[in-house]
């Protein structure tokens, strides 16, 4: 089972990497429900293609329905 949660969390920290840490856990933290801004002002917001794919991993490792 602990196998399992480490691969999620790997699979999502890989994914916010790629389209830049910081403004992810934002958006991420946003969708969760969890308002505010996460990151520092001057770095730049996810792009769309980051949302989609950032949704679609919350989705996947199960923490959005």
């Amino acid at each position: 089972g602990a196998r399992m949660y480490l691969d999620n969390i790997l699979l999502l920290r890989n994914t916010m990497a790629k389209y830049c840490l910081s403004p992810c856990f934002t958006y991420c933290m946003n969708l969760l429900g969890f308002e505010g801004l996460f990151h520092q002002d001057s770095m730049p917001e996810v792009s769309d293609e980051g949302k989609k794919v950032l949704k679609e991993t919350l989705i996947k490792i199960g923490e959005l329905d």
